[in-house]
């Protein structure tokens, strides 16, 4: 009688086991790697409004952040991250860039923005992780997984 229940769980743990060994191969490769991965620029701007004493207006706050992720896009860089900090920030994270001029030029320019943008700081980012800590921690997981699996399987068994 304790056969059927330790088959059918030992069958869906299999089959978990499975779908999970199946898939992460393709995970692993379509895993888009970010700035502290890969490393690259980050620039971080103040935006003023083109009428000296006028406040900073949210539209034109997000028609500008919208303008430089269509440059940031142009670069070519894979997912560049383009966010609205507080009432009047806007921060560029690029990955995988390495060229800072090129970058400086398209996305310093003036042209076309609805806010007046400064400058607050630049900075280029090295890379802090890298795939080899991604499979790393998958590897952690399926045998962390593996051994709560066998516990249960012996817990329950004796116990059950």
């Amino acid at each position: 009688m304790l056969r059927k229940p330790l088959s059918f769980f030992i069958l869906i743990i299999l089959g978990v086991s499975g779908v999970i060994a199946y898939t992460t191969p393709y995970l692993i490769s379509h895993t888009t790697i970010g700035l502290e991965f890969k490393g690259g620029y980050e620039i971080l701007y103040t935006a003023e409004s083109l009428q000296s004493g006028k406040p900073v207006d949210k539209d034109a706050m997000l028609k500008t952040a919208n303008i430089l992720a269509s440059r940031a896009n142009s670069l070519g860089v894979s997912e560049p991250q383009v966010s609205i900090e507080g009432d009047h920030e806007i921060r560029v994270d690029l990955a995988g860039v390495s060229s800072n001029a090129q970058v400086r030029s398209i996305m310093d320019a003036q042209n076309n923005l609805p806010l007046k943008l400064t400058e607050k700081y630049s900075e280029t980012v090295g890379g802090v992780l890298g795939k080899d800590d991604l499979k790393s921690t998958f590897w952690a997981g399926i045998i962390a997984l593996s051994i709560i699996l066998s516990f249960m399987i012996i817990f329950y068994r004796g116990v059950g």
